[in-house]
């Protein structure tokens, strides 16, 4: 069997369906109308179309801002799409590639310790690998010269 999401070829289980992990399922099928937080409390996810002709379930506003500025600078970018697996069985999937410069970019409002441990392992175990942070101060920087507000509408 298929994956419906990363199309990798797998043993079909009763707990996963069509996909090769839990993983896989659960960001398929996360949908703003359904994705809650750890308290019950329902979180805010922005879509966005991009002109790859596909729709993004984004988790945060940050992110949307970031993909306005690549939008903006013309440059290519791919989401979610590389999974990694570091130490333990853990897994790792940076927000964003961008295949014209061959990095990975991570973008954190907040850089929680269980984040910042799989970023630095991610760092130690595939070395290789280009990967880069934007955090919150860039991103209101970006947010202020592109005139954005958080919801990545043009203030009026």
């Amino acid at each position: 069997m298929r994956c419906t999401r990363c199309h990798k070829s797998f043993p079909k289980t009763k707990t996963r369906g069509n996909y090769c992990s839990l993983l896989c399922k659960r960001i398929t099928a996360e949908s703003p109308e359904k994705r809650q937080n750890r308290r019950g409390r329902y979180i805010r996810t922005h879509i966005w179309s991009p002109v790859q002709g596909k729709t993004v379930h984004l988790r945060s506003s940050y992110e949307l801002t970031y993909i306005k500025f690549l939008d903006a600078q013309k440059i290519p970018w791919v989401y979610e799409e590389f999974l990694f697996t570091l130490e333990k069985g853990k897994k790792y999937l940076p927000d964003f590639y961008l295949p014209d410069t061959k990095e990975f970019v991570e973008v954190k409002g907040r850089f929680y310790k269980g984040a910042r441990e799989k970023y630095e392992a991610f760092k130690r175990l595939y070395p290789k690998e280009k990967i880069s942070l934007v955090q919150r101060n860039e991103i209101e920087d970006i947010r202020k010269s592109m005139n954005l507000e958080s919801d990545g509408t043009r203030k009026k």
